[in-house]
């Protein structure tokens, strides 16, 4: 910003709010320099000073998405709890649509689990009869090898 630019701001924020740069600074400090409604970083450009159209009086600093949502609902508490219940009311429980879609997502998902484990229990099966031909082939081998011994020292 250059110094035209600043002194515009300054002389701005004090004929409509009555403020300087540092009582802004103080307000963000004192905010932690986060959006008190979203809890977002209030980054230089995206915060305006929030203030009582009736009254004048400023109640803080606000990213702007959350000012204009202040401003659509005109400020009014009523509107914001309505807004609010409906929000709560709609995220518990979703439209027949989102349910029944998600109803075949887990279907879907408990069909490629079961998919999964027979998998896994078909190859463990083909492994334990590998390893028990593998042990029989051995016992037979030494067996074998046994009986020839008896021969050879028989014979």
């Amino acid at each position: 910003m250059d110094y035209e630019e600043i002194k515009g701001v300054k002389t701005r924020m004090k004929n409509k709010y009555g403020m300087n740069l540092e009582d802004i600074d103080i307000l963000l400090v004192s905010q932690n320099y986060q959006c008190p409604i979203c809890r977002n970083r209030l980054i230089e450009g995206e915060r305006v000073i929030d203030h009582n159209h009736e009254t004048g009086k400023v109640r803080g600093i606000l990213c702007r998405s959350c000012n204009m949502a202040l401003g659509c609902l005109k400020d009014s508490m009523e509107s914001c709890e309505n807004a609010s219940r409906y929000l709560y009311i709609n995220m518990e429980r979703p439209s027949p649509l989102v349910r029944e879609k998600e109803r075949r997502r887990l279907w879907r998902e408990k069909v490629r689990l079961n998919r999964k484990r027979k998998e896994e229990r078909h190859k463990k099966f083909i492994n334990r009869k590998k390893e028990n031909a593998r042990n029989r082939y051995q016992r037979n081998k030494l067996k074998r090898e046994a009986r020839s011994r008896d021969r050879l020292a028989k014979g």
